[in-house]
């Protein structure tokens, strides 16, 4: 019985080591991050930079109202069911660390760590964005991605991007994406606003 259990007990803690480790980001997930990148922020004056968490992560896809809004998207239905099916963002403990010199894009980025977003924001939204703007004086605001999702084909995935540039103004989007171009944004989820 206790060699069970001491089994049992090691079998968790490897699979909660092995869920909770960084991974690496791959050649592709840095050709859509640029890609994305500047799409998304085209209309962004050349002078303005982009602030980027440094830790991306998985999110998930197993809401039933997000499932819905997938159904209506641009995603041809064998892709839908691959996500639908599988949950591939369903990986909230996935973690990787942002190679800057991987991303090209004709604007200035610059990253950002946990930490140091707590730290601003220690005391209150409106006081952290005074200082973070003090701090980070050309920077259009702070962005949050997450690990790209690709379908087996290859040519369509999913990436979660969320920017905010005020106490009161951000949102949250799920992208859904063309790989076989650029990548090329083909529709947009929104998930939260404020």
């Amino acid at each position: 019985m206790k060699i069970r259990d001491l089994f049992l007990s090691s079998i968790l803690i490897l699979l909660f080591l092995a869920k909770s480790t960084c991974q690496p980001l791959s050649a592709t997930d840095y050709q859509i991050y640029s890609g994305v990148l500047t799409e998304f922020f085209s209309w962004l004056e050349k002078d303005k930079r982009i602030v980027v968490n440094r830790k991306v992560k998985g999110i998930s896809v197993s809401d039933e109202n997000l499932q819905m809004k997938l159904e209506e998207c641009a995603l041809p239905k064998e892709i839908l069911q691959e996500v639908l099916l599988q949950k591939p963002l369903l990986q909230q403990s996935w973690k990787a660390q942002l190679d800057l010199t991987k991303i090209h894009l004709p604007l200035s980025i610059s990253v950002i760590s946990k930490r140091e977003v707590r730290k601003i924001f220690r005391k209150d939204a409106g006081t952290g964005w005074e200082t973070f703007l003090e701090t980070y004086q050309d920077a259009y605001g702070i962005i949050t991605l997450s690990v790209p999702w690709v379908s087996k084909n290859g040519k369509y995935g999913l990436l979660y991007l969320a920017y905010t540039t005020g106490a009161r103004n951000g949102r949250g989007q799920l992208l859904i994406l063309d790989l076989e171009r650029v990548p090329t944004i083909l529709d947009r989820i929104t998930l939260w606003v404020s």
